[in-house]
Parts: structure tokens; C-alpha cells; sequence
């Protein structure tokens, strides 16, 4: 797939989001909002590629997401980038079940590698980074006053140090929500979804 026309996605799982499992919280509903508008927006900008790192929590947010997008535009496509084979061996049953839902679903699935190793969601990331395109899409802010009731979205720059960098995933036309680890200082743009 052409990196032009192509974004990818991380977050956090559902232990470091603020209402944890229950997605019928307000603002798991808003952040779920956000990123249908954001969907779109990056639709309408020429983005038709997405990749998503298929953990739990806004992971998994996102990948439904593109799927509904996908709904409304056929030609997107959505490719699943999995850490390792055995990625949801310890989920619960249903995070599993939900999960090979939308892996059904997905147009492509690459396994990263066979068996899990220190690095391996380094490796998924940089994965995802590589063949992602070199802009974000600009998403309009949301409406002001809305700060601390809604995500807010941002543009962001590559943090000034490497041990800050650490803190981050910085990646091409990339998608994150909160603080992902990854050792990608970069000369790419993101787009960051602040909780």
C-alpha cells in the first residue's frame, strides 16, 4: 500500500484510560466520536489505508472505526499489524471474541513476528511507522470550552530529547491516544488525542 494514502494507530489499553473497561463512560463515548470525525476528516484529505496495532482498548476503538468508515467508503482498507501470533492469548474471553470479530473483518493481517520477545511491540510499531505516510492529517479542534469534557486533539512535534521520545509512539500519519512507550525520535508528524 502507497505510505502517501496510508495512517496507523496506537493507544493506550484500557488499564491506563480513564474509565477502564466501560465504554459506555461519556468520555470513552466522546473519544469514540472523535475519532469517527477524525476518520473522516483524514478520509476527505486522501487517506484510504489504515493500520491498527490491535490492542486492547483504543486500539480496538480505532479498528471499528475504520471499519464504519469503511461503511461508508469501500475503497478504504484496513490492515491489522499484530505484535506477535499469540497477541490475546491471556484476554479475556470476550476481549478475544471482540477482537476476532474485527479481525475477520480486517482486508489484511500481518503477524510481526511468531512468538513474543521483549521488543516485539517496538518492532509492530516501527512496522506500522514505515509504512505510514510523513503528514498527519489536519483534524480540526474541537469546539473551545469543550477542554477536559471531551478529547481534544493536537498537533504534535517530535519531543526534544530521546528519553522523552521514549514516552511517545511518533509516527507517521499516526493516530495515538495518551503517552504510548516507543524509541521513535522522528521526522514525522502526528496527530495527538489527549484525554
Amino acid at each position: 500500500m502507497d505510505p502517501a494514502v496510508t495512517c496507523c494507530f496506537s493507544g493506550h489499553r484500557p488499564a491506563r484510560l480513564p474509565w477502564g473497561h466501560n465504554e459506555a463512560d461519556p468520555r470513552c463515548l466522546a473519544l469514540k466520536a472523535r475519532l469517527d470525525q477524525a476518520l473522516e476528516e483524514a478520509h476527505r484529505q486522501g487517506f484510504r489505508h489504515f493500520l491498527c496495532g490491535m490492542a486492547q482498548g483504543a486500539d480496538l476503538y480505532f479498528c471499528q472505526a475504520v471499519l464504519d468508515l469503511r461503511q461508508r467508503h469501500p475503497e478504504v482498507t484496513l490492515e491489522a499489524a499484530i505484535p506477535f501470533a499469540g497477541q490475546a492469548d491471556h484476554w479475556s474471553a470476550a476481549d478475544q471474541r471482540r477482537r476476532m470479530t474485527l479481525l475477520d473483518q480486517c482486508d489484511l493481517e500481518t503477524v510481526v513476528q511468531h512468538t513474543y520477545t521483549p521488543g516485539c511491540m517496538n518492532r509492530r510499531n516501527r512496522y506500522m511507522v514505515d509504512r505510514s505516510s510523513t503528514e498527519a492529517p489536519s483534524i480540526p479542534s474541537p469546539t473551545p470550552g469543550a477542554r477536559g469534557s471531551a478529547p481534544s486533539f493536537s498537533r504534535w512535534s517530535p519531543p526534544p530529547n530521546k528519553r522523552a521520545a521514549r514516552r511517545f509512539l511518533t509516527a507517521g500519519c499516526c493516530f495515538i491516544v495518551g503517552q504510548i512507550a516507543g524509541p521513535y525520535l522522528s521526522r514525522l508528524k502526528i496527530l495527538k488525542i489527549s484525554l
